[in-house]
């Protein structure tokens, strides 16, 4: 996503990581300090108006950056939560089932009726060709692990995104070790995935 932020000298640039915008607001605040100290007052008062300019488009590029994140994982989850569903269901019924299930009904409820399967075998070699419901090179077994990880991860993610974005839409800022712990959380679910998406690949 990208976000356009109005630069100290008035330069209009398009960036996607807020992260530029809060090197710039440390600088500031380093200047600020410094005009404080020296006795600077007229250096101090410029420096803090632009500060607050600059402070203000942060917490707005924050909140559509964490907006954006929310409604990303929203996807996510839909996507991958019938995906973990089917892989258990696959694992526990290794064929045995002859009658489709309900599960798979709702997965190929938007398929035409000639394309629609009527047994679960046949429903089965079907998913094996889609690139998400396949059954990954490490089996079942360690997909299931691996994404069950990956969607206990999701979640949280998600609901922090969108508490996160809420209060810096009003205004409310929350404290570094919450935003660490958002990006920390993040990073985990990444590297997860990676490592489901090259067992699939």
């Amino acid at each position: 996503m990208k976000f356009e932020w109005e630069k100290p000298d008035g330069t209009l640039v398009k960036i996607n990581d807020p992260n530029l915008i809060t090197d710039l607001l440390n600088n500031l605040r380093s200047r600020i300090d410094t005009a404080k100290a020296e006795g600077r007052l007229m250096d101090e008062a410029a420096l803090r108006t632009r500060y607050e300019n600059q402070y203000i488009q942060w917490r707005w590029c924050m909140a559509r950056f964490c907006q954006a994140q929310h409604h990303e994982l929203e996807r996510f989850i839909k996507d991958w939560s019938p995906v973990l569903t089917w892989w258990i269901e696959a694992f526990e019924k290794d064929g045995r089932s002859e009658q489709i299930s309900d599960l798979q009904k709702s997965i190929f409820s938007d398929l035409s009726d000639d394309l629609r399967p009527t047994t679960w075998e046949e429903a089965r070699k079907i998913l094996d060709h889609h690139p998400y419901f396949k059954v990954p090179g490490c089996g079942l077994r360690d997909a299931i692990e691996i994404l069950t990880t990956v969607m206990a991860l999701a979640n949280p993610c998600r609901d922090e995104a969108h508490t996160l974005s809420s209060n810096f839409f009003e205004g409310v800022i929350p404290d570094q070790s919450t935003l660490d712990q958002f990006h920390s959380r993040r990073g985990e679910l990444k590297t997860e995935f990676n490592r489901l998406f090259r067992e699939m690949t």
